[in-house]
């Protein structure tokens, strides 16, 4: 493989992920994992599904092995991931905001004639009600499809920095989520619109339409009448502007090696690096943030992202630090997560006044099976404490508390 030198802030980290193998010790590879529970309890959260998915899509990916390894093989791998796979959890992430708002709604998670896959069920008055009580729940109910993917690419991308499963696999899932990502995106570069005309009955209109123009044109005017659909000449030159440096960013997104074919660099020591950027949406305007990952296959992983947020005009800083396989005895593996940000006051689109905030996530993997049986068999825990904030995944925009509990089994 090819081998890259250290840097300056890669040294920093090595250190601490030495020190984190050096108490902690050797862990195996990541199992398939189900998450039954996640706060709120009332409905599968965004990242409850992108979880639970993730370890299903490696499943039935590893069970196929050898049917996806013929060209034929990988092109109906693919087809499947972007005509069934991907729409099922984009359209699970709109859904979700709305059950965290107490709003019922309806997943159909397939494509209709008019090439679009929806959330229905919800009458134009909840909506509205949500949009003038609760403005950047509103937006984020725009951008929170495009939210399940970049975060389904970046959680694909860890695990093969990691080593933690096979990269050729997870290749197609951040290829579909990425591009799906840009291609939306990119769309206001064009002009295009999508042209679709509310129903006669409310219950069967998507909830938001066009995730990007329909963001666009209530940050900008979030008193105007109410109305669901947004195409491109409904925009104004002011919107029309915002959502072309959307588009112009969205590029930033190609800077990732599994793109590529390539999962990690391999390092004079034997440890293995990546890095990429990333551009996504936020509910007060978008964000870009550079992550490296850092391991020693099938002892640890570290994992740092620099995040730089924007609203209308003004810049706000943050970064997420993750370590995984921790290990205080041999039944037992843990993984930690902090984020720091500054993001714009209450999220509004126009202000240069920001506060600050973190999140912290936390979780155990303890097997209850004999240490020499297979499959092997987890109890899994976990917790998300965060304060006000934007932080993708979470449930709530406010501050919260949450517990996690599942299962897994490693084959």
């Amino acid at each position: 493989m090819t081998r890259v030198p250290r840097s300056l802030s890669g040294t920093c980290v090595m250190v601490s992920a030495w020190a984190c193998a050096c108490v902690f010790g050797e862990a195996p590879r990541a199992p398939y994992e189900v998450w039954l529970v996640d706060h709120p309890p009332r409905a599968p959260t965004m990242w409850q599904v992108d979880a639970t998915y993730l370890s299903l899509y490696r499943g039935l990916g590893r069970a196929l092995d050898e049917a996806r390894s013929s060209p034929l093989g990988q092109m109906l791998w693919v087809a499947l991931d972007g005509l069934v796979f991907y729409p099922i959890t984009h359209e699970e992430g709109h859904r979700s905001v709305l059950t965290g708002a107490g709003i019922g709604a309806v997943s159909e998670p397939w494509f209709h004639g008019d090439g679009t896959a929806r959330v229905t069920g919800v009458r134009d008055e909840e909506l509205q009600r949500l949009r003038d009580r609760d403005l950047p729940t509103y937006i984020r109910l725009h951008t929170a499809g495009l939210e399940s993917d970049g975060a389904l690419a970046a959680h694909a991308a860890t695990l093969a920095a990691w080593e933690q499963d096979d990269a050729d696999l997870l290749w197609s899932e951040v290829v579909l989520r990425r591009g799906g990502i840009m291609v939306y995106h990119a769309s206001g570069l064009f002009g295009w619109s999508p042209h679709l005309r509310e129903e006669a009955d409310e219950l069967d209109r998507d909830v938001v339409g066009h995730d990007v123009y329909g963001m666009a044109r209530h940050l900008h005017r979030p008193t105007m009448p109410f109305h669901r659909y947004t195409d491109y000449e409904d925009l104004t030159s002011e919107e029309r502007r915002f959502v072309r440096r959307v588009g112009w960013r969205t590029w930033l997104n190609l800077a990732s090696p599994m793109l590529w074919r390539r999962a990690n660099w391999v390092l004079e020591n034997g440890m293995r690096w990546s890095g990429d950027l990333s551009y996504s949406l936020t509910p007060f305007g978008d964000m870009i943030e550079h992550s490296q990952w850092w391991a020693r296959p099938g002892q640890w992983g570290t994992r740092v992202s620099l995040r730089a947020y924007q609203n209308e005009a003004h810049w706000f800083p943050g970064m997420g630090l993750e370590w995984c396989d921790l290990r205080p005895t041999v039944r037992c593996a843990s993984r930690l997560a902090l984020h720091g940000w500054q993001q714009p006051q209450d999220f509004r689109f126009r202000t240069a006044h920001g506060e600050w905030g973190c999140a912290v996530e936390a979780g155990v993997q303890w097997r209850w099976t004999d240490m020499k049986s297979a499959p092997a068999g987890y109890v899994l825990l976990g917790v998300l404490a965060k304060t006000k904030g934007y932080q993708p995944e979470a449930p709530e925009l406010g501050a919260s508390f949450g517990v996690r509990g599942g299962f897994a089994f490693r084959f």
